[in-house]
């Protein structure tokens, strides 16, 4: 059957392909469904209009959408104009859906709800819809029966992950994605784990769950001959948050890339409380240049409040392993936790400022439904779910979705324009190192902070 899978828009042109999409569609084609991929994310300049036009003149016979929290609006009026234009079974999944299944089904254009990892769910789902619409037998479905909305018990998460084909890229204008490496090559993103242990208050786990799942080295080895043979990737980005989290796996993962000559540059996202340096020389040796850290406080009572399960010495070690090891890092922080103060938020920002990241983000807390911190919001003053999105401090319009912390919202967005100032200064510095090298760089660097030497030391970029 001729199956469509929406991707909402965002709040901008998203550099990321929905491999949630793209694994759920390679399950389909590979049952024998004809199945398309309309990410509405991407051609900002084109009316949505036309992009549904697209959808409507490919005559699917049912439509997946995924949602978030701070796209389900905009996903909800898709699903209406589709639904005005055509007879078609639309499914929603996603994270939002999954934790309001009940909400999400009381749209009456809305027909199922997949809780969960979709791709055994939808799967199962466009087989019954062909065959025999036997829905009480498919696990993590949520679908109507008159005026009953009827939840099915969640299915059980995907064991063994090197059984799930790999995303299909090749329904992907990847093209259109302007993901680039620090060295300007497209880059491929890789999910070579699901699933968390850990029990942080703002992050949402009902998609993947807690128990941690990882896909094999070959398993992973082989996904990136495949990209580089059939899109001609060099560059990757592994996106799931602990892809460190096995030390065995990242040796025996490292040394095949090594052994193999795959030639390639990577970066991954990694949790600070395994950094080793041994590690890291490893990673480095494969091709690793970047390395991401959730750090997300430079107040250790604040990370206990948030239960992160770090601490700042092991920040510390994580970022000075990369540092001799020659790999490049980033640092991910948040402004306005539960019982943050101006005092320590600044212990943020001065942590951060002397941790001496080559990159850094700074967000403002935002509580999403499902998570921890979603319990302590009012429910009666947050208005509507779609004003909740990730705000960064380079977001001309910043906005406030709800305030956990002991200051005013004035307070937090002074100390976001605070942290665009280390901001801009880190990446001045890192020009200067650039430019002139790691001896005289740092001369230049001092040079514009001085101010009746700042002139020269402009001069200096410039020439």
């Amino acid at each position: 059957m001729k199956v469509a899978l929406i991707a909402p828009m965002w709040k901008t042109e998203n550099p990321y392909p929905p491999l949630g999409l793209a694994y759920i569609a390679a399950v389909l084609e590979k049952d024998g469904h004809n199945v398309k991929i309309f990410d509405l994310t991407l051609e900002a300049d084109m009316p949505l209009e036309d992009k549904i036009d697209n959808i409507v003149d490919f005559s699917p016979e049912i439509i997946g959408m995924s949602a978030m929290s701070h796209n389900y609006s905009d996903a909800v009026s898709i699903a209406l104009y589709i639904k005005k234009m055509i007879d078609v079974s639309i499914v929603f999944g996603g994270p939002h859906p999954t934790i309001m299944p009940e909400d999400v089904l009381k749209k009456e254009f809305i027909d199922f709800v997949v809780m969960g990892e979709g791709e055994d769910t939808f799967l199962r789902l466009c087989q019954e819809i062909e065959n025999g619409k036997n829905f009480k037998s498919i696990e993590g479905l949520c679908y109507k029966d008159n005026d009953n909305v009827i939840i099915q018990p969640r299915n059980s998460y995907i064991n063994n992950l090197n059984n799930i084909p790999f995303p299909a890229r090749h329904l992907l204008d990847l093209d259109k994605y302007k993901l680039i490496d620090d060295f300007g090559n497209k880059m491929a993103t890789i999910i070579s784990s699901r699933g968390c242990p850990y029990r942080c208050t703002y992050c949402y786990k009902g998609l993947f769950g807690k128990s941690y799942r990882q896909r094999s080295p070959e398993n992973i080895i082989d996904e990136i001959k495949y990209c580089i043979k059939n899109f001609s990737y060099k560059s990757f980005y592994f996106i799931d948050d602990l892809f460190t989290m096995n030390t065995e796996r990242v040796e025996k993962l490292t040394k095949s890339m090594t052994d193999e000559s795959l030639n390639i540059k990577w970066q991954c996202l990694a949790r600070v409380n395994n950094a080793t340096l041994q590690m890291f020389e490893m990673m480095k040796r494969a091709g690793c240049y970047k390395v991401h850290f959730g750090i997300e406080s430079g107040n250790q009572n604040i990370l206990n409040k948030v239960k992160k399960g770090i601490t700042l010495e092991q920040v510390k070690n994580a970022v000075n392993c990369c540092k001799k090891s020659d790999i490049k890092t980033k640092g991910y922080f948040m402004l306005g936790l539960p019982s943050d103060t101006i005092e320590t938020m600044q212990d943020t920002l001065n942590f951060a400022d002397n941790l001496k990241l080559d990159e850094m983000m700074f967000s403002i807390t935002t509580p999403f439904p499902g998570t921890e911190l979603w319990k302590n919001v009012d429910k009666n003053k947050i208005g509507s779910l779609s004003d909740a999105f990730y705000y960064s401090c380079d977001n001309d319009d910043i906005k406030i979705f709800y305030n956990l912390s002991e200051v005013s919202n004035e307070g937090i967005l002074n100390m976001v324009r605070k942290s665009q100032k280390i901001i801009d200064t880190a990446n001045t510095r890192r020009f200067c190192e650039r430019k002139f090298g790691k001896m005289i760089g740092p001369l230049a660097w001092q040079l514009c902070k001085v101010p009746y030497l700042r002139k020269t030391g402009k001069i200096l970029l410039r020439s």
